[in-house]
Parts: C-alpha cells; sequence; structure tokens
C-alpha cells in the first residue's frame, strides 16, 4: 500500500529543502518504493485529504499553524522539522528581529505542541524544544550520496575555502585577524576562496584584507556543489562565535568540505568535535591562527584529518544510511 507523504515547504529551492524535507524525503523511495512524496503548494482540506503524513518545513508564521490545526482536526498525523533553535538567534542574525517577536516565538511553540513528532537536526535543538513536546527526534543532515557520491579527492592548488550567508558576518569577523595574518604570511603559495553573498563584493569587510582571494556568490545547491566539487579545497574554515544558536547548529559545513576534498577547522562546538575536524577554541586566544597554520605547514596532517573525516561521514553520515532513521518516523506515525 501506498504511503503519500505531503510536503509543505515554502522554500522548495533553499537548502533547508535540499538538506531537510523534499531532498531527503525524495529519496525515501529507495529505502521503500511504496513511499510518495509530493509538495504541497496550497494547503486545504481538498489538497490534504489523500495525504498519510502532512510535512511541514520550520513552520513560523500564522498560515503554518493554521494549516496544521486543520489537518489536526482532520486527523492527518503531522510531522514537523527544524534545522535551527529559533528561540536563540543572536542580535547579529538577520532573522533576529522576525524571531523575537512574541507573536511569532508563540507561533512556532504552538506548531511544536501540535505536532505528533518533531525531528530536528542536533541534539542542542531537541533539548531547547523538548519541553514543548516530548515527541522530538534528532535526525542529523547528511551527504546525498545518491545525488553526490562520497569519492577521495585528490586537490589541485592550495586552497583555502569559506562558505556561508550573511547571516555568518559575526562568526566570520570573530576570527578575520587570524585570517588576515595566515592570508598575509602565505600569500606567495595559498590562495582564499569565499563563497557567499548576494552579490559579489559583499564579502569586504574580509577580502579587503586578504590579497590573494577569489569571492564566489552564492549560488543555487547544484551549482555551488559542481563548483566546491572543481575547486577541490585544501582546508574549509568555519568560524563560529561560540554561543546558544550556534551551539545547535549541524556541521554541513564539514560536510560539505570533506565530499570537496578538504580537511575542516571548525570550533570546539558540540557538531564539530568529530573525527577528523580540527578543533579551535577562541580567536581571543590565537587557537584559530595556530590550527589553522598547523594545516598549512604539514601535508600528512591534512591527509590524516581529511582521511578521519571521510571515514566516519562515509560510515555514519550518509543519506542512504540516514533515511532509516525517517522511515521509523513514518511506521511510528502510522502505527505500523
Amino acid at each position: 500500500m501506498t504511503i503519500k507523504i505531503k510536503v509543505c515547504d515554502p522554500v522548495p529551492d533553499g537548502a533547508c529543502c535540499f538538506y531537510r524535507s523534499l531532498g531527503p524525503l525524495s529519496k525515501l523511495q529507495k529505502l521503500n518504493p511504496n513511499i510518495s512524496i509530493e509538495h504541497m503548494q496550497v494547503v486545504s482540506w481538498y489538497t490534504m485529504t489523500d495525504a498519510d503524513i502532512l510535512f511541514f518545513e520550520r513552520p513560523q508564521d500564522k498560515s503554518y499553524l493554521e494549516a496544521i490545526e486543520l489537518a489536526k482536526d482532520y486527523n492527518i498525523p503531522v510531522w514537523i522539522d527544524f534545522d535551527d533553535n529559533l528561540f536563540d538567534l543572536p542580535d547579529y542574525n538577520p532573522g533576529y528581529s522576525h524571531y523575537n517577536k512574541k507573536n511569532i516565538r508563540e507561533i512556532v511553540a504552538n506548531c511544536i505542541k501540535l505536532a505528533d513528532v518533531v525531528t530536528v537536526s542536533t541534539q542542542a535543538v531537541k533539548d531547547a524544544y523538548e519541553y514543548l513536546n516530548p515527541n522530538i527526534i534528532v535526525i542529523e543532515n547528511a551527504l546525498n550520496d545518491y545525488n553526490f557520491p562520497l569519492k577521495k579527492v585528490q586537490q589541485k592548488f592550495k586552497t583555502i575555502s569559506w562558505r556561508g550567508s550573511n547571516t555568518h558576518r559575526r562568526d566570520l569577523l570573530s576570527c578575520s585577524q587570524g585570517i588576515f595574518n595566515i592570508a598575509e604570511k602565505y600569500i606567495k603559495d595559498w590562495a582564499w576562496v569565499f563563497i557567499g553573498g548576494k552579490v559579489n563584493g559583499d564579502l569586504w569587510y574580509i577580502t579587503d584584507g586578504v590579497k590573494n582571494h577569489f569571492n564566489m556568490k552564492e549560488s543555487d545547491i547544484i551549482t555551488y556543489h559542481k563548483y566546491i566539487k572543481d575547486l577541490a579545497p585544501t582546508i574549509q574554515i568555519v568560524p563560529l562565535v561560540n554561543n546558544e544558536f550556534n551551539k545547535g547548529k549541524s556541521n554541513i559545513a564539514w560536510i560539505e568540505g570533506t565530499w570537496s576534498g578538504a580537511a575542516t577547522v571548525a570550533p570546539n562546538l558540540p557538531e564539530f568535535e568529530k573525527p577528523g575536524v580540527i578543533n579551535y577554541n577562541t580567536e581571543k586566544d590565537g587557537s584559530f591562527e595556530y590550527t589553522l597554520e598547523k594545516l598549512i605547514k604539514s601535508t600528512s596532517f591534512r591527509d590524516q584529518k581529511y582521511n578521519e573525516s571521510f571515514e566516519y561521514i562515509h560510515d555514519n553520515l550518509l543519506l542512504s544510511k540516514i533515511n532509516n532513521k525517517r522511515l521509523e518516523v513514518i511506521k511510528e506515525l502510522l502505527g505500523r
């Protein structure tokens, strides 16, 4: 018997959809051919009437809440998913003013309360939401190995890469002095690539201090994957401020960095304390600059850390394996 899951995601071309909703859900057919996924653009009783499960990605406004209430009244199981702790955004995040509004926080909280199951990307996000709903399950972000197989990569050039959106301005600035120092010290041998910004030049506050750099503006997720695979960076840096929001952030940057061939430098935060990740403490203690330079100086150390990351992701964070957790959620929802 076919299991039909209808998905409500208002940004179907976004990264959240790629990692958390239509992206992974569409691959469930690889594990169970009886599962059917459909993107629901209009939510009403007549569009949900043939659904076995309704899935909502990051519900956050009144229309979401009303749709969830309608589904509950119609006795259709509701599954919602979050990739971040929306209750604890730092004030430098562009979404802070929106998510800090009382009515938005109440809507998000009520959506969580009403859901039959909530899935999240990290333990810290689960801890933040668990007082609202006891049925919260961690399903880690994973590499889509169906479309982007994990294969060993040979670096072509000595390249240090960073990727991110304008939500990471303070994060980048937190390590700016270390970036500037290393960029100047190794200007003849190492190039930098910064992937982010709506237009070229958005990252001026960093790139102005790095002479040997290239800035690629944000692109769609497929173009981005092709670009980083062709780039094959040597080192991936993941500067993050140590705050509650970032403690719940998933390690996609590390997964993508490893897939493209890089060893990764990331902070001492829960999701980055993984095999192969070289952790720094804070920019102020000089550990970011120290760990980055250690990777620059030692090819054998880079290779060792890259291989450790590769093996861990291969064994634990491929979508073809992680999606089994989603199958268990479906069984629970349908009582099968």
